[in-house]
């Protein structure tokens, strides 16, 4: 199954935050649509 992480921002003490996604069996596609609409999301459209 395909996964990555993206970043979620931080805790309160500065440390690193991530998102671990999991996908359907061999729709790397998938999560590739995901993390771009997060990083939209996350990134405020830009």
């Amino acid at each position: 199954m395909p996964a990555l992480s993206v970043p979620c921002g931080s805790t309160p003490e500065g440390l690193p935050v991530g998102l671990q996604l999991i996908g359907p069996k061999w729709r790397e596609d998938v999560l590739c649509r995901i993390a771009g609409a997060w990083e939209c999301v996350r990134d405020g459209g830009s």
